[in-house]
């Protein structure tokens, strides 16, 4: 019995295990604190012990990784918030259990007003700089409560489950009024740009048949929002539902 070290037979070399009258200091070893002895390679566990700390530095790094490309597949890099392919998972599921449970389900619809002054007139730099402070805005107010998705160019979806239309509405009429506060500074002159967002919403109870549905009456009310002027709250009615949008 050896006391302190760890006997590893050896199967990588042969020539090791067939001539076992080669002396141990003529047996080449890359493992430092190692040694041969009659076809088995002897470890000093405390060299044994820091191998293995690197095989676990190296899952760990692994799953590290792994959880990063995750996040990377569903966040949208600019903004912060999940990005259409999240929702496009999430969205359904969140559908499928509160018609199930009977449960609110609301959905909002943020855009923000006169987006392509802010990249023609400015550059794409402020463009981008007003996208993530719509985005953090709506990431700050609905954390924990709501699920924000950034569904495309300068259109942001929310999902807020256990909220009906009134309590919606009322929610995305505070969150108007935060980004009606937002200053940016214009990436090609000194001036201090405001920003503002035309809002829709609507909830399970206006008689979507699909996850989809409910989305496309959040997307007529944000039409009927920049009919009327934009940066207002418009909330799905019999008007919006009588009104004919573009494609």
């Amino acid at each position: 019995m050896l006391s302190g070290f760890l006997l590893c037979r050896l199967t990588t070399s042969r020539s090791l295990l067939d001539d076992r009258r080669q002396p141990d200091d003529q047996c080449p070893s890359t493992i430092p604190g190692s040694r041969y002895s009659e076809g088995f390679m002897v470890l000093d566990l405390q060299e044994m012990e820091h191998m293995l700390n690197r095989a676990r530095a190296s899952r760990e790094e692994i799953k590290a990784s792994h959880a990063e490309m995750q996040q990377l597949i569903v966040e949208d890099p600019l903004t912060g918030c999940r990005n259409r392919r999240a929702m496009g998972h999430q969205a359904q599921d969140l559908w499928t259990k509160h018609t199930e449970s009977g449960e609110a389900l609301s959905c909002l619809m943020f855009d923000v007003d006169h987006f392509k002054k802010f990249n023609d007139d400015h550059g794409h730099a402020t463009g981008d700089e007003v996208l993530r402070r719509v985005g953090q805005a709506l990431r700050s107010t609905f954390a924990g409560v709501g699920q924000v998705y950034r569904y495309g160019g300068e259109e942001f979806c929310v999902l807020l489950p256990g909220h009906d239309l009134a309590e919606s509405r009322w929610i995305a009429e505070r969150v108007r009024k935060t980004i009606e506060e937002i200053q940016i500074e214009s990436n090609t002159s000194e001036e201090m740009l405001h920003v503002t967002a035309s809002v829709g919403a609507t909830d399970l109870k206006q008689q979507a048949t699909s996850c989809d549905e409910m989305i496309a009456q959040a997307d007529h009310c944000l039409y009927m929002a920049k009919r009327k002027g934009r940066n207002i709250v418009i909330a799905y009615d019999k008007e919006v539902a009588n009104a004919h949008f573009r494609p």
